[in-house]
This record gives C-alpha cells, sequence and structure tokens, in this order.
C-alpha cells in the first residue's frame, strides 16, 4: 500500500487511465490488446476490487451498528461502478468478470452469517461511460439507506463531473468510495474517497526522471483531445526540463483513430526529429500511429 500524494488502496495502478502507450491507471482500462494483456488486466482488476471488498467488509463489521440502523431490508449494499462500452467489437470480459467474483465473495460472506446478521449484497451500476449517467448511478446509491460503500468510476473525466455534483453528499454520509481514478486533486477534500489507481503526479515522477535521466532533449507528447487524465499529463510534462518540442491532442472515438489522422499526426511527429515520444492515447490508435511512424522511418523510443 503506497499513500504518497494520494490515498491509495491495495492492488491498483497497471495501464493508464486514459491512454495506451505506457505502463502507469487505473485498473479498469479499455484498451485494445493482446489476449494475454487483456487476461492479465482482467486479473488485476479483479484482484483489486475482490480485495477492497474484503477491506469494506472488515469496515462494515466495525460500524455495522449503525449500518444495520439504516438497513431495514435485513441486508447491506456495496455499490460497484462499472463502464461498458457497447461500440467495441472486442469485449475484455472485465465488467461480467467484475460481476461474477463480486457476487461469489458476497456468498461467501453470506454463507458465514453475513455482517452481524445481515447480508451483503453486491449492487453494480454501469454508466456506460457517460457522465450524466454515471453521476445519476452514484445519486442513486448515496439515496439507498443499505449502501455502506462504493467502488468504482473508472475514469477521472466522468468522475470530475460526480464530485462537481454530488461531493457534498458523498463527504456527509461518510461512507468509504474506493475509486479507480488517477486525478487525486478530484477528490482531494473528501476524505472517505480513495483510490486504487496511481495518481498522476505519482507516474510524472517517473516520466520526468526517465526524461532527464536519459538525457533526451526533444521530447513529443501525444494525448487525447477530450480526456482530463491525459491533459494532465501533458501539462505535467511540460512544466518539466526540458520541455516537449511538440505536444498533440488527437481525436479518438471508440477506441480508433482515423486512418488519415494517424497519417498526419505521424508526419508532424517526424518533422520535429524526437528523441523520445510519450504516448497517451489508448492501445489500438497507439499500434495504428506506431506503424505510421515506423513507415516514415522515426525510431524515437516510445514511453
Amino acid at each position: 500500500m503506497r499513500w504518497r500524494g494520494s490515498r491509495r488502496v491495495p492492488f491498483g495502478g497497471g495501464a493508464t487511465e486514459g491512454g495506451a502507450g505506457w505502463l502507469g491507471d487505473d485498473g479498469m482500462t479499455h484498451e485494445r490488446s493482446s489476449p494475454g494483456e487483456a487476461a492479465w488486466q482482467c486479473v488485476r482488476v479483479l484482484i483489486g476490487h475482490v480485495t477492497v471488498l474484503c477491506a469494506i467488509v472488515l469496515f462494515a463489521l466495525g460500524h455495522a451498528t449503525g449500518a444495520a440502523g439504516r438497513a431495514e431490508a435485513g441486508e447491506l449494499s456495496v455499490a460497484i461502478h462499472v463502464s461498458s462500452d457497447g461500440n467495441r467489437c472486442y469485449d475484455p470480459g472485465l465488467v461480467a468478470a467484475i460481476r461474477h467474483f463480486t457476487s461469489r465473495y458476497a456468498e461467501q460472506v453470506n454463507a458465514s452469517g453475513g455482517i452481524h446478521g445481515l447480508s451483503l449484497k453486491p449492487v453494480i451500476f454501469d454508466d456506460f461511460e457517460q457522465a450524466d449517467r454515471a453521476v445519476e448511478n452514484v445519486a442513486q446509491a448515496l439515496r439507498d439507506p443499505t449502501t455502506i460503500a462504493m467502488l468504482g468510476v473508472p475514469s477521472s473525466t466522468r468522475g470530475r463531473k460526480v464530485f462537481e455534483k454530488l461531493a457534498e453528499d458523498v463527504r456527509n454520509l461518510a461512507i468509504p468510495f474506493i475509486t479507480e481514478m488517477s486525478l487525486d486533486e478530484i477528490f482531494a477534500d473528501t476524505p472517505n474517497v480513495f483510490t486504487m489507481a496511481s495518481s498522476v503526479g505519482n507516474e510524472l515522477e517517473v516520466v520526468r526522471h526517465m526524461i532527464s535521466s536519459g538525457g533526451y532533449a526533444r521530447p513529443v507528447f501525444v494525448g487525447l483531445d477530450n480526456d482530463l487524465y491525459s491533459f494532465a499529463l501533458e501539462e505535467g510534462i511540460a512544466s518539466g526540463q526540458p520541455g516537449p518540442v511538440g505536444r498533440f491532442r488527437v481525436p479518438v472515438r471508440d477506441y480508433q483513430l482515423a486512418a488519415d489522422v494517424a497519417r498526419e499526426m505521424a508526419g508532424r511527429i517526424a518533422e520535429l526529429g524526437p528523441d523520445l515520444i510519450v504516448l497517451s492515447i489508448h492501445s489500438g490508435p497507439t499500434a495504428k500511429l506506431l506503424n505510421e511512424l515506423t513507415r516514415l522511418g522515426v525510431k524515437a523510443p516510445v514511453l
């Protein structure tokens, strides 16, 4: 467990929240990767969710008196916030796996008598990557008097919308909320909120150290044009020395980068003569851009 700049819980970290060119987010990723890599991502996510669910049960054992007073139905709920993508052709099965393993763990808890005699019920809320739906899902979980904890919200972009509208409610209810957001500034003033993801600040330490220790003088950054996590990485790298000789934000939609955009971006990067390229644009678009850079003879290492 690391506590550094953000409040973290075990088994977070791994792939980036919004990107794919490097390893750093987030638990729940949406990368188009190899079957082996996707399987390992799935295992990481499951370990994180099941372990955190164990921690929540232990927390509840010490606070069950108040929770029991709210749970007139004889059960306690853990809200699990996930994000499905219905537009991709390849589904790594993360959401289905989270449903399965959290349900199995709840069954084990309940078979042992539950929590002070109350049954534990995981409740899945899926925002389908829509910010408004993410806000309503969290609001609905907060309104449920049986909710003793929440997990998830795997996006800082959607998470900011959630906390802009519901931070006071989350703080006042004071139940543990373990997110998967890398921008810890979003929940810094909410002491009952934690994250399974490595913070952008932690990751920037690694990136900046690599740039300085490697003697790179002409780094280029390529990120998404609609993602807070990617924006934060870009600004953090730009504030270091040496700063990037090029900063680009590309339009990735449904985890796809248009072929003409990839060609144009590769050409602009090649013209700058970079000695390091930092990417945060998801795995599929990364592969497409790398193919174009290779075609142009660009040999700079990629992070």
